[in-house]
């Protein structure tokens, strides 16, 4: 969403904790960027990769391909962090497996 809109709510919500619609520590993830002279607020790229790796039906070929793109930029650490406290580093860690192996 460009800043220069407006006011804008924003809430993460999330179903990779404990199966059940919640808060996560995602909503801190919230960052503001700017591309091509537009001012935006986004997910951080580790953010959205525990979003992606805990997709129900698993991660998508779009989604890996994306993310192969962008590997040397995305902090797979502070991801790690990130699918620690939401209790799914394994499912990031298998996604990572599949990011950066090809």
């Amino acid at each position: 969403m460009p800043v220069g809109v407006g006011v804008v709510a924003v809430g993460i919500m999330s179903k990779t904790h404990l199966g059940r619609i919640s808060e996560t520590p995602l909503f801190r993830e919230v960052v503001f960027v700017n591309r091509d002279g537009v001012d935006y607020w986004a997910l951080s790229l580790e953010a959205y990769a525990v979003l992606q790796a805990t997709r129900p039906d698993g991660p998508r070929d779009v989604d890996l391909a994306r993310f192969r793109l962008v590997r040397y930029r995305v902090d797979w650490g502070r991801a790690m962090d990130l699918a620690e406290a939401l209790g799914v580093r394994d499912k990031l860690e298998a996604f990572c497996r599949q990011v950066c192996t090809r």
